[in-house]
């Protein structure tokens, strides 16, 4: 499925990890700093392709791979980062997007996938994404390595597919990030994403064990706010209903920005990597798709700058569109989840 997004392989703008606003636009850059910049695009296209092309991968099986998954905008890019702090995983980006399975036939992608599903193609090539044999500048276009034996996949199209994957590839170590959807939506109409509903709409199986009670509800909904709101409610609920205890890490976007030391331990803990005495400062840094702009001062005002950019009827409709799918339990009109950070991975149990 195609998420919408404009793609640069020359280099991304840059966002903040924590929202979508800037407070200000950012300062035009003087002639130096810009001649600059020019220098250093080629050195990291170079860059780009020496990892892809040279990497040496000593991981042997589907056992040294972590799959990062999340909803675009989620802030996946993030956290994969705070993760792999000191560089001890091989960073692959989306290797289940439309870029990289189209050209292999899956298409759009690997989509939504029934967790007892029979797709030997799909299969193999999964078993070679998590046993990192998967190499090109778009999965490679984040790596910092030149060797590995374990791999960080951070993939925003795999939320559908989640439970079949955990079926498939049992030692498989999965981490499930969502944040609120006000704001991924307004991230996402920002950068000037586009979503697709049809998709769904088009299959079948789908639509048989997602949508069936609620497709003629959703009907209403249709400017780019809602059909936004619908994807993240898809992208959510398919992996929370699938999935069962002990299948994944959940991880919420609002615990991991206000309680960084005790979300990210968890995590670290959980993939058997050290806690750092920093934690909480390396959770500061700037990823990949951030964009350098003044910030808020706290991770408060961080997890709420989307109420700046959603009218009260636009909430209004949020909040029915969540009820339709149960997901009104996870988060309401309030920047912050309904339920705690404790309770976070008892949450397949109530979707089941």
């Amino acid at each position: 499925m195609a998420d919408g997004r404009k793609y640069d392989m020359k280099g991304a703008p840059d966002r903040t990890p924590w929202g979508i606003e800037p407070t200000r636009r950012r300062k035009p850059q003087t002639q130096q700093q810009l001649t600059t910049s020019m220098k250093k695009r080629p050195l990291r296209e170079l860059r780009r392709r020496v990892f892809s092309r040279y990497l040496i991968n000593l991981q042997a099986s589907p056992s040294g791979a972590v799959l990062l998954a999340g909803s675009g905008r989620s802030g996946t890019t993030w956290i994969a980062d705070v993760l792999n702090h000191d560089n001890a995983y091989r960073l692959m980006f989306e290797p289940f997007h439309p870029r990289e399975t189209v050209r292999l036939g899956f298409n759009p992608g690997f989509g939504y996938m029934r967790p007892d599903e029979l797709a030997p193609e799909r299969l193999a090539y999964a078993e070679k994404v998590f046993s990192g044999r998967v190499r090109s500048d778009w999965t490679d276009s984040q790596n910092r390595r030149f060797w590995c034996q374990e791999t960080l996949i951070k993939d925003i199209c795999a939320p559908l597919s989640l439970k079949w994957l955990r079926n498939a590839f049992p030692d498989l170590r999965i981490i499930l990030a969502i944040r609120h959807p006000c704001a991924v939506v307004t991230s996402r109409i920002k950068m000037g994403w586009s979503t697709d509903l049809d998709v769904f709409r088009k299959d079948p199986a789908f639509v048989e064990d997602h949508l069936a009670d609620i497709l003629q509800d959703l009907e209403p909904f249709s400017t780019p706010f809602e059909q936004h709101l619908i994807q993240w409610c898809i992208d959510t609920i398919v992996p929370l209903r699938q999935l069962n205890p002990g299948d994944a890490q959940l991880v919420l976007f609002e615990h991991a920005c206000l309680q960084p030391r005790q979300e990210f331990s968890r995590l670290l803990t959980f993939l058997g990597r050290p806690v750092p005495d920093d934690l909480e400062t390396i959770a500061q840094r700037l990823s990949f798709t951030t964009q350098r702009t003044t910030q808020p001062a706290q991770p408060t005002d961080f997890i709420a700058s989307w109420q700046k950019h959603v009218s009260e009827e636009q909430l209004e409709c949020a909040m029915k569109i969540l009820a339709l799918f149960g997901l009104d339990r996870l988060y309401g009109p309030s920047p912050e989840p309904c339920i705690g950070a404790d309770e976070t991975n008892r949450l397949p149990t109530s979707y089941s």
